[in-house]
């Protein structure tokens, strides 16, 4: 299946990429018919933004990893619950790997 990006929605829209992207990001002045059209081509083509590629973007990655040796201990399942509950409020985004006591595994998980 082909990833739909921001092209494929304006075409779908009949509206320029940078269109879309002003209403993806919620800039300038765009008349309601014109957002409409954007998003009623967002909703049929399924896309949904990359929040990690628009992070990127920006320059400002909001992305905390979290490696654990394993998580068949109920206290680690605990405890990544309510870190990625914790760090969701205040705006970041959880990686998790577990390494599952293979540090080739761990180097995997940190390479991507």
């Amino acid at each position: 299946m082909k990833r739909v990006g921001i092209r494929e929605v304006a075409q779908e829209a009949n509206v320029s990429t940078a269109t879309v992207s002003q209403v993806l990001n919620n800039r300038r002045y765009i008349s309601q018919e014109t957002r409409d059209k954007v998003q009623a081509a967002m909703k049929k083509l399924e896309y949904y933004p990359n929040n990690l590629a628009r992070a990127v973007d920006k320059k400002r990655i909001h992305t905390v990893d979290l490696i654990f040796r394993q998580m068949c201990i109920p206290f680690h399942a605990e405890l990544i619950q309510d870190i990625e509950y914790l760090l969701s409020n205040q705006g970041y985004k959880v990686l998790l790997c577990n390494r599952l006591n293979n540090p080739e595994k761990e180097i995997a998980c940190t390479s991507n």
